[in-house]
């Protein structure tokens, strides 16, 4: 009988050929001809069957706290699960809440349901139990002052997602919560820096110890978008109110396979704080800025001082960028805002169009 193939090994080969499909040589990939069926092994290129990179994506996220706006920004990413190779979600603390397993765990499960008219329209999709397999426990208390504590599920998988990539194949880590994970990570084995790129939402004010942490033992030695308000520009208007857009979501997601109905739900009541008489719903998503930078068709992920859906953003030292300080560029306090909002017509459509898949399967 012959042994069956290790999961390193197996992707090793689906690339090969994904990738002499395409008519490239393999030699032009080293990471994967070298890659071997172990733990340590560099991760193959992953592609979709058309034979575009796709990124590599570890999210840690809040999700399942005090603010619903992430479970938003995770149906936002599992639509676009086709072209990111999503390596990783791990549950974060947050100052107004700790996220929750159980919160990404439900949306798998909306994902699921609709994943085989998905399917009709992308062959890329993973399973369910591949991303369910992906899913670790983060931080659930903010840091102490030395920015880092002890480790966890999610910051040993970040270490290993890490160890398996290189600077041809690097891992985007995406923090919508805390950066206490990542800060971890890093405290737990610095070499891995040179094979990450950092996409942050909210600066220090969801974990202010780990944040600072970072800024003085990584900033200048880590690739990193600080981004703390560009990503307003999602949903803000002009003055910078926090009105969510509430029209969107019940045009675009509503009755959109389970996915939709479950974005819709996540946009009621998004603080919690509902008096009987006014709450706020809408769409905000404000995080997913981060994933907008990675799917945008016309962006080049290695400039982020270039237009895009994600944002622009101002160099401020070496491999660090942050908001843009143009007034012009401002929506109220919000900072760079203007350079997501100016793309928002494109990024809602496309996202709208994901909403009609989950709907429907495509017709031959």
């Amino acid at each position: 009988m012959t042994a069956s193939k290790t999961p390193v090994a197996a992707d090793l080969a689906l690339s090969r050929r994904r990738i002499l499909r395409t008519g490239l040589s393999l030699t032009a990939f080293p990471a994967i001809v070298a890659a071997a069926p172990h733990e340590a092994a560099l991760r193959p290129v992953q592609l979709t069957v058309d034979g575009t990179t796709k990124p590599r994506v570890f999210v840690t996220t809040d999700a399942g706290g005090s603010d619903k706006d992430d479970l938003q920004s995770l149906v936002h990413l599992l639509l676009y699960s086709d072209v990111l190779d999503i390596v990783g979600l791990g549950s974060s603390a947050a100052m107004l809440g700790s996220g929750r397993v159980s919160a990404i765990r439900s949306v798998i499960s909306a994902y699921e349901a609709d994943r085989g008219r998905l399917l009709t329209h992308s062959a890329d999709y993973p399973s369910a139990a591949r991303l369910h397999s992906r899913v670790h426990e983060g931080s659930s208390t903010l840091q102490p002052a030395a920015g880092f504590s002890r480790p966890t599920q999610a910051s040993r998988a970040i270490v290993a997602a890490a160890r398996t990539a290189s600077p041809s194949n690097l891992l985007y880590v995406l923090t919508w919560g805390s950066h206490a994970d990542l800060a971890q990570a890093l405290h737990d084995d610095p070499s891995i820096v040179r094979n990450i790129r950092l996409i942050s939402s909210g600066v220090d004010g969801q974990d202010p110890n780990a944040h600072r942490y970072l800024q003085e033992h990584w900033k200048g030695r880590l690739w990193w978008i600080d981004g703390a308000t560009s990503g307003r520009g999602i949903y803000a208007p002009p003055s910078g109110a926090n009105t969510p857009d509430r029209a969107w979501p019940a045009a675009n997601a509503e009755g959109h396979g389970k996915l939709g109905d479950f974005f819709m739900a996540s946009t009621q009541d998004l603080y919690g704080d509902f008096d009987g008489t006014r709450r706020t719903d809408g769409l905000k998503m404000g995080d997913s800025f981060s994933v907008l930078y990675l799917i945008d068709p016309g962006r080049n992920p290695d400039q982020p001082e270039a237009r895009g859906w994600g944002g622009s953003y101002v160099a401020s030292g070496p491999l660090y960028w942050t908001d843009s300080r143009n007034p012009a560029l401002s929506y109220g306090s919000y900072y760079g805002a203007k350079t997501v909002a100016d793309h928002k017509g494109a990024f809602l459509a496309d996202f709208a169009a994901r909403f009609d898949r989950a709907q429907a399967a495509k017709t031959k």
